[in-house]
């Protein structure tokens, strides 16, 4: 969350003056993802994080609760949807067809990157590292909004846009909403495959970054 504050922050979405974290309703009934940069003498920075909205559940309730306290920080109002981006855009259609059809739906979003590591390529990596741990929760199906400017760096994720729904502006930006079919991705996303098996068997799973080691 302080990484959130301080990426959104760096991109104008937040007061840069402000010292409160970044949290909202949807954290308490949410998984993490953290993507961490390990130097030559094993210090671990965290450099990335996403994360992926449960229709049911909090496990992170009681942390949550324990960290606000901790920062004075206000307690969110209780979520009003099962998903974030449904205060945003009409998605029930798609969390409707979900539930008939038997499918795992979670929303992943507020995927950021430390500033300092926005060029190193390595976004790809820490969606398939949210693929890996949706898919050893037994989820099979994501959705989120995204800014419009990220749809190709989605679409090579094995995303596609719901053209049907449109896009709406948000903090004047323009966002669209995507989904992915973890049960169909292609050639191009088999990392999150091997995500799965590393989160499955150790908890996390560790990338090379240009001669640098990352783990999510």
């Amino acid at each position: 969350m302080r990484l959130r504050q301080l990426v959104y922050s760096h991109q104008g979405y937040l007061d840069a003056s402000s010292r409160r974290i970044d949290v909202d309703c949807y954290d308490r009934h949410s998984r993490f993802v953290g993507a961490y940069y390990q130097d030559g003498q094993g210090i671990e920075e965290m450099i990335g994080g996403v994360r992926l909205i449960l229709a049911e559940g909090e496990p992170n309730g009681a942390a949550l609760d324990e960290l606000l306290a901790q920062e004075r920080h206000p307690v969110p109002d209780p979520r009003k949807r099962a998903y974030a981006a449904q205060e945003q855009m009409d998605f029930d259609e798609v969390v409707s067809w979900s539930r008939e059809s038997g499918r795992q739906l979670v929303e992943f979003g507020r995927l950021v990157i430390h500033p300092d590591w926005q060029k190193s390529k390595f976004g790809p990596h820490l969606v398939y590292a949210i693929y890996g741990l949706a898919l050893i929760n037994g989820i099979d199906l994501g959705l989120a909004l995204i800014p419009s400017r990220l749809l190709g760096f989605y679409a090579r994720c094995g995303c596609r846009l719901l053209e049907r729904l449109g896009s709406i502006h948000y903090m004047k930006h323009e966002v669209v909403p995507i989904a992915v079919d973890l049960r169909a991705l292609g050639d191009g996303q088999r990392e999150a495959v091997s995500a799965a098996e590393a989160m499955r068997n150790s908890g996390s799973w560790t990338v090379p970054l240009h001669d640098r080691q990352a783990s999510a």
